[in-house]
């Protein structure tokens, strides 16, 4: 039940993306989603080391989960590229129109 109330929670930005957003909202859009992915997980990355460095874990566990926040920080940073090239390919074809 509590899938089925966030999968219908989750649909209702898209509701009005059917509707049409605005150019404007369509960039404010794009922009929070690149300020999000720019902040969030570095700073979730940063305080996840800071706890393993605490947790007692093995040396071997530290060093497996520090590498995949790391590819997750790589996949980041892809995504922050790709967010600004689709706001750029948006506004190219938004001024062609």
């Amino acid at each position: 039940r509590l899938r089925m109330w966030y999968y219908k929670k989750s649909m209702s930005p898209r509701a009005k993306t059917r509707k049409g957003l605005s150019t404007a909202e369509i960039l404010q859009e794009l922009d929070a989603a690149t300020v999000k992915e720019e902040l969030a997980l570095p700073v979730y990355a940063s305080h996840i080391k800071s706890v393993l460095f605490w947790s007692g874990l093995s040396k071997e566990k530290k060093e497996r989960i520090c590498e995949s926040l790391e590819i997750l920080l790589q996949d980041s940073a892809r995504h922050v590229q790709l967010l600004k090239h689709i706001k750029t390919l948006y506004l190219k074809e938004a001024h062609a129109k």
